[in-house]
């Protein structure tokens, strides 16, 4: 039995952002935060671990020093647009932790190719 996350299109390929694919318990990101890996781009640092699951799972922090509720939540949206367009879909599959940098929306283009280009060559 395949078990597919989010919507299909017609590439065959799925999009979307459903709850199983969200990392929301703080032990959870704690965990990933001490025994992680990280790795930069421009106005954005990637912690990530590979996990047992079947999809890729994803998590932003934004700090408040970032900007009040609407810059936030664009910040948010932006790393979870990021995440959607880049989702793997074949081993090995990862826990994504975003964590915005000031500057990260005047660098959001060219951080999403950044983060789309290490994890396409991560997948091979």
């Amino acid at each position: 039995m395949v078990v597919t996350h989010g919507a299909i299109r017609a590439s065959g390929r799925v999009c979307g952002y459903c709850r199983a694919e969200r990392i929301t318990r703080r032990v959870e990101i704690g965990d990933l935060l001490r025994h992680a890996s990280r790795r930069q781009c421009s106005g954005l640092s990637v912690v990530y671990r590979e996990n047992q699951q079947t999809h890729d799972r994803m998590g932003v922090i934004v700090s408040r020093a970032l900007g009040g509720a609407v810059v936030r939540n664009r910040i948010k949206r932006l790393g979870r647009e990021m995440f959607r367009r880049s989702k793997a879909s074949q081993a090995p599959f990862l826990d994504i932790l975003f964590l915005p940098r000031r500057g990260f929306e005047r660098a959001s283009a060219s951080a999403g190719q950044e983060y789309q280009t290490w994890r396409e060559h991560y997948a091979r």
